[in-house]
């Protein structure tokens, strides 16, 4: 898909996982050691893929040893049928779907922010050609970087909100959803995004944010050691849907410029 960047093919097989983040008793960050000559048979797998599939590539001989568990892309960039026949569950990028400010929001000319009512009937089409499968939506690629998104945070969580509402009008109380979907792990964006839910009535499933190259390690506010919890959410699955090589976090490409 010409609207997201491209990573190199080694780095497609990128870790996709959800887990509860453990507390930390330390200040000091943990020291955690591997070792790979002793083999666990007891754990699910913790392994996923993020895009970079064709119908019949890579062939199945590479991809089934690595047992997915998780896979995040859109059906043009991995066939839904192919992903889950591996035994991954589907994450959905909803936002892959419709474009960003560097493809002029997929040929649309303006952004979900600027017509929310195209933006619903956008996923409403999107939600009757997935109907009967079991994805996790991922509403939007991370909102607090230009290169995806160039509006305020407000009409981020309100292109939310819109597409919850199609989702829900479209599946009934079935579709599980993702957000922020973070390009780090960021408190303050988050505890925002899940205060505005609480406000306006709107579900977050899985709270999502990415982890590239320590991004998380940033002047953010630091690893997380909880999830941040608005009131009336209860306890939300911290969940990381996707993980970059350290090259990858190095090679950025400079976002666009905002769309008017």
């Amino acid at each position: 898909m010409a609207a997201v960047r491209r990573a190199p093919l080694a780095a497609l097989f990128a870790v996709a996982i959800a887990i509860a983040v453990p507390t930390v008793a330390s200040a000091a960050d943990p020291v955690i050691t591997a070792d790979f000559a002793k083999k666990r048979s007891d754990l699910p797998s913790l392994n996923g893929v993020l895009h970079g599939m064709g119908n019949e590539n890579p062939s199945d001989e590479r991809i089934t040893p690595l047992q997915p568990g998780l896979w995040r892309a859109i059906p043009t960039t991995a066939p839904f049928a192919r992903a889950t026949s591996f035994g991954a569950r589907y994450t959905v990028v909803l936002s892959d779907t419709y474009g960003y400010p560097i493809d002029n929001w997929g040929g649309r000319g303006k952004a979900p922010y600027q017509d929310y009512g195209a933006w619903a009937d956008h996923v409403r089409r999107a939600a009757r050609q997935a109907r009967q499968a079991e994805v996790i939506w991922d509403i939007w690629n991370e909102p607090d970087d230009p290169y995806f998104w160039n509006g305020t945070r407000e009409q981020y969580f309100m292109t939310y909100l819109v597409a919850y509402n199609a989702l829900r009008d479209e599946l009934g109380t079935d579709p599980i959803m993702s957000g922020p979907s973070t390009s780090a792990w960021d408190r303050d964006f988050i505890e925002q995004f899940l205060n505005f839910c609480v406000a306006n009535g709107c579900d977050v499933d899985a709270v999502s944010w990415h982890e590239r190259g320590g991004s998380s390690r940033g002047p953010r506010g630091g690893r997380p050691r909880s999830t941040p919890t608005a009131t009336g959410h209860g306890s939300r699955p911290p969940r990381v849907n996707s993980t970059w090589w350290a090259s990858e976090a190095t090679s950025r490409r400079a976002p666009p410029a905002a769309s008017s």
